[in-house]
């Protein structure tokens, strides 16, 4: 499992560390959200590689001079970008059942169910 920062341990553990990291639009990951997703990637029939990192992409893509193309799915519209205005909350927590299918590439980068 490739895991994105935690909360709380490891590296990101020193508050201006975090701080750093959630600017840039990386949620840091709990115990909570940790374990069921390492649960799911010890079941039967899942890819070799896994990996838990979440995202709030409006910010992260936000701070790029230019998208790019491999991470143009994940770019907001202009509309959306007016929206994203609002705190960072990550959609994707530890192994919630996976949003409607989309392209293959966005599911390899959505967390535990890739």
């Amino acid at each position: 499992v490739q895991w994105g920062p935690w909360g709380g341990v490891g590296m990101a553990a020193e508050e201006s560390i975090n701080a750093r990291i959630q600017a840039s639009g990386f949620g840091l990951i709990t115990m909570a959200e940790a374990a069921p997703a390492l649960a799911a990637s010890l079941g039967a029939a899942g890819p070799a590689v896994q990996m838990l990192l979440l995202v709030d992409w409006s910010r992260f893509l936000g701070l790029l001079p230019v998208v790019p193309k491999a991470l143009s799915a994940f770019a907001p519209s202009h509309a959306a970008a007016a929206a994203a205005a609002v705190p960072f909350e990550p959609t994707v927590r530890g192994c919630t059942p996976p949003p409607p299918p989309r392209p293959a590439h966005e599911q390899r980068l959505r967390g535990c169910w890739s």
